[in-house]
């Protein structure tokens, strides 16, 4: 059972019952969060190597691999009738995205760098990400986005060089319905707050509970992920 499963339980007892949850972990050794660990014995799994272009490749073609023999295949089989993937998504504790591609997002390896770590997340503002990057003259020298997906030799993406989504240089939005959830108390709230705003605000569902990086045990807390979630639904139901 993962941790995910175990975090998740509450609220997902009170979503209907014809809802399927599939866990998968991920194939790189992680540390934890303090709040993890103490509840939570190890081993820890996480996607990303580190959180270099390079490890994002390879975390991209790993879950690549899960939605097109275990997610598609399985739906196919059993709902063959049934309409196509993703038609919302759910975020919980979200963050900016990391990107794989040298044309997307802002580099921000001087920052990992500078902290003496190239794991885990020093970027805790998303504003920082922003201005890490202007030159001394003061104009901008953030990169734009210039095309709607990766190169073709995804140049660069051999180094260990950090590439992060921010929605102030990325334009581009998902497009289908979200619902988020996040913590108050969140060391990485500003940054979940920041995912909120690649998405469209109007098939966007926000819940901010009491907690932090984890989700309370609390009825009325699990009560109100439901309400966020079913709300997706619903938006994804009318746009089918």
């Amino acid at each position: 059972m993962t941790i995910l499963e175990v975090q998740i339980a509450g609220f997902r007892a009170l979503l209907p019952e014809h809802y399927e949850f599939r866990f998968f972990d991920g194939e790189e050794d992680s540390d934890s969060y303090p709040a993890i660990s103490n509840v939570f014995p190890g081993p820890y799994y996480c996607y990303y190597r580190d959180n270099s272009m390079r490890s994002v490749k390879v975390a991209h073609e790993y879950v690549e691999e899960i939605i097109e023999d275990e997610v598609i295949l399985y739906h196919q089989i059993e709902h063959p009738l049934a309409l196509p993937l993703f038609r919302f998504a759910v975020f919980i504790c979200g963050d900016l995205p990391f990107t794989r591609s040298p044309n997307l997002g802002v580099d921000v390896t001087e920052q990992y760098i500078k902290d003496g770590i190239m794991h885990g997340d020093v970027v805790n503002e998303p504003e920082q990400i922003v201005e890490m990057k202007r030159s001394a003259s003061g104009r901008s020298s953030l990169k734009l986005r210039t095309d709607s997906g990766y190169t073709s030799d995804e140049e660069g993406a051999s180094g260990r060089t950090v590439r992060r989504f921010v929605p102030e240089v990325d334009k581009e939005r998902i497009q289908i319905p979200t619902a988020h959830i996040y913590g108050a108390e969140d060391i990485d709230l500003k940054k979940s707050l920041a995912l909120t705003e690649m998405c469209d605000e109007k098939l966007s569902e926000k819940y901010m509970h009491h907690g932090g990086h984890s989700i309370p045990r609390a009825e009325d807390v699990h009560q109100k992920i439901v309400e966020v979630i079913q709300a997706a639904v619903v938006k994804s139901e009318l746009m089918s």
